[in-house]
């Protein structure tokens, strides 16, 4: 036993190799117990923001609205509590620790922070209405198609993005059901998808909003 201890205690000591944590929990808020949360899709590593759509909207709706509050990231793009009916991210839990999606966090905004539409007249009000359903047709269609439908994005865009999202082979199972889920949904608005239709459709909107906008730094108002 003693010669077997002094043969150990004679060998080097094997080398040590550290990995960095596959994640690391953000810092907390001040007052965690009283601080919104808007769990959004994860990003890449080259994104400051959320790579999914809805996520990032309203990511940037609830920074303008100056509504305080931190983001978490959420890998399970379908999961999300009880309170959230739609079952899909983003969604906010709010100080009184409620989970709120869509139109209710509209209504958290507009109670918490006002409305930021009041100063707008009639007319503007559906200006508004109007330039918002055709980004979120025709603006939104044409991202999907160009991220999700097209393959040569798809593999070179993509994908790319979202292997930073998980380990392999997740990351690419995972990229390839989003694929499919977003291709089926493409396919329930327009059952006969048209490259040139969908291009044709977003430059008319991007020149549309383009001429609203015009040298201003906003589309209505100075807010």
């Amino acid at each position: 036993m003693e010669k077997l201890k002094s043969i150990r205690e004679s060998l080097p000591a094997p080398p040590i190799v550290t990995f960095p944590p596959m994640y690391t929990p953000p810092a907390m808020p001040d007052n965690p117990d009283k601080t919104p949360i808007l769990y959004i899709f994860p990003k890449s590593k080259k994104l400051l923001t959320s790579w999914d759509v809805e996520s990032l909207k309203y990511q940037a709706f609830l920074v303008f609205s100056h509504y305080r509050h931190t983001t978490r990231q959420c890998h399970e793009q379908d999961k999300s509590p009880s309170g959230n009916e739609t079952g899909r991210l983003p969604f906010l839990v709010n100080s009184a620790g409620q989970a709120l999606a869509g139109r209710d966090i509209l209504s958290e905004l507009r109670e918490k922070v006002g409305d930021l539409d009041a100063r707008l007249s009639d007319i503007q009000r559906a200006d508004v209405l109007a330039f918002t359903a055709m980004i979120e047709t025709k603006l939104h269609i044409a991202l999907i198609y160009y991220l999700y439908y097209d393959e040569k994005n798809f593999n070179l865009i993509t994908l790319s993005a979202h292997k930073d999202l998980y380990p392999w082979p997740l990351n690419l199972i995972l990229a390839k059901k989003l694929r499919w889920d977003t291709k089926s949904w493409l396919l329930q608005q327009r059952p006969v998808v048209s490259k040139e239709a969908i291009l044709a459709d977003a430059k008319a909107t991007l020149a549309a909003l383009s001429t609203q906008l015009g040298g201003q730094l906003y589309f209505f108002g100075a807010k």
